[in-house]
């Protein structure tokens, strides 16, 4: 009892004493509890309270279990789910009260009745919106200039995942077929060598007028540091846009129904092309091509990519699983630029 702060110093005299009192008082006395006719006597005349409140706040942390959320582990291919399993709680409150009527008690005991503390429950289709999806890549965020994380593909039975965990006891760990697709580029080896190989450049002379020059050089800007992540498409005319007055375009010669006439933006399929070639020597697919009618005179006959605002437009697709993209035209060059370790650019993602 010393561990609950209690002490009797002198037991004869304090069965002597309370059998005295009994006489001509009370048959209980302070301190003194006298048990079946004077079969027991337990007199705690001394009570440390700070003994009993540390041994009241070591109970009640033996007793106060933390619930067990339902959580899910992916070891190869196999889910491994956790079945949720609520907890206890106990105040030392409780405890300090449950011991005082203990002591209280002719058999010195007391019932004490824990708190339950509900754990979170997840069922099979929860865990199947959290963790299924389709695998990705690690990628590039260019507005961010960050490198977006890998996701690996998961995808499990939800009925019969369900039926498992409810045979399944608290706590109990239940192991779940998957199909698990790992990806590819994750993101520490994308970070290693992004943007740091030349996978095809192309370059091509820029001739006419000087309206004709400035609008090739706007179209080849519009096109500078796109990014493409794997399975991405670019769209010339979606990517330079309507070719404007306002925007800076000029009229030029242009390539119209047979004809050559002054059109705002002529000259612009000299980039679309100069593209074009850069991606056939980068092997990029080719998702949307059209030839002119005519062999241009600035590029390789069969080479060429013409677009038109409205109409013919240049498309291709990345192809490869890590990111590409285009570099700052020198010139009229253009290059195409995606992951190895042999040409470092200098520039690193956050």
């Amino acid at each position: 009892m010393a561990d609950l702060g209690y002490t009797a110093a002198d037991f004869d005299g304090a069965a002597q004493q309370a059998l005295d009192t009994a006489h001509g008082a009370p048959f209980l006395s302070r301190g003194a509890q006298l048990l079946g006719l004077g079969a027991e006597l337990h007199y705690w005349p001394e009570q440390d309270a700070a003994a009993l409140g540390r041994a009241a706040r070591q109970i009640a942390d033996e007793l106060s279990v933390p619930p067990q959320d339902t959580h899910a582990e992916l070891l190869g291919e196999t889910l491994t789910v956790t079945v949720a399993k609520d907890g206890a709680r106990v105040s030392e409150q409780d405890v300090r009260a449950a011991l005082t009527a203990a002591l209280e008690s002719p058999d010195l005991t007391a019932s004490l009745a824990p708190q339950t503390v509900p754990a979170k429950t997840l069922t099979a289709q929860e865990l199947h919106d959290v963790l299924a999806g389709e695998m990705a890549n690690a990628s590039y965020d260019p507005e961010t200039d960050t490198i977006l994380p890998e996701r690996v593909g998961v995808e499990f039975d939800v009925a019969a995942a369900q039926k498992a965990l409810d045979e399944a006891s608290p706590g109990e760990a239940v192991r779940l077929a998957a199909t698990v697709v790992q990806p590819e580029v994750t993101e520490e080896s994308l970070r290693s060598v992004l943007f740091c190989d030349v996978l095809g450049s192309a370059q091509t002379h820029v001739g006419g007028t000087a309206a004709r020059k400035s609008n090739v050089k706007l179209a080849a800007s519009a096109c500078n540091g796109v990014v493409l992540n794997s399975g991405e498409t670019f769209s010339y005319n979606g990517t330079v846009g309507q070719r404007t007055v306002a925007k800076g375009y000029q009229p030029a010669p242009a390539y119209v129904k047979g004809e050559t006439v002054d059109e705002i933006g002529g000259g612009v399929c000299q980039p679309s092309s100069t593209l074009y070639l850069a991606c056939l020597y980068a092997n990029l697919e080719i998702t949307e091509r059209y030839a002119h009618r005519y062999a241009p005179s600035y590029i390789t006959w069969g080479m060429d990519a013409t677009v038109s605002w409205g109409g013919p437009d240049f498309k291709f697709t990345n192809n490869t699983p890590i990111p590409s993209r285009s570099s700052p035209p020198t010139r009229t060059a253009i290059s195409l630029w995606s992951s190895s370790a042999r040409i470092p650019t200098g520039r690193t993602p956050k």
